[in-house]
């Protein structure tokens, strides 16, 4: 695998990109590896993308 440390990790919010430090772009970036690694039959060097929508309104929990 390549060298970790040379994959960039970003996140959009409503398209536009959000300003990470080291830190936490490191930090992001460990994460999502570190979960899709641990997942049988996903290619952990191929590009990953993960994206969290706005709840839908037939998922939103009862009350």
């Amino acid at each position: 695998m390549e060298n970790e440390a040379e994959r960039r990790a970003s996140v959009l919010c409503d398209g536009r990109e959000v300003p990470l430090v080291p830190f936490v772009e490191a930090l992001v970036r460990d994460t999502v590896l570190g979960l899709v690694g641990s997942l049988k039959g996903v290619d952990a060097e191929a590009e990953i993308v993960v994206r969290i929508g706005p709840q839908s309104a037939d998922s939103a929990p009862r009350r």
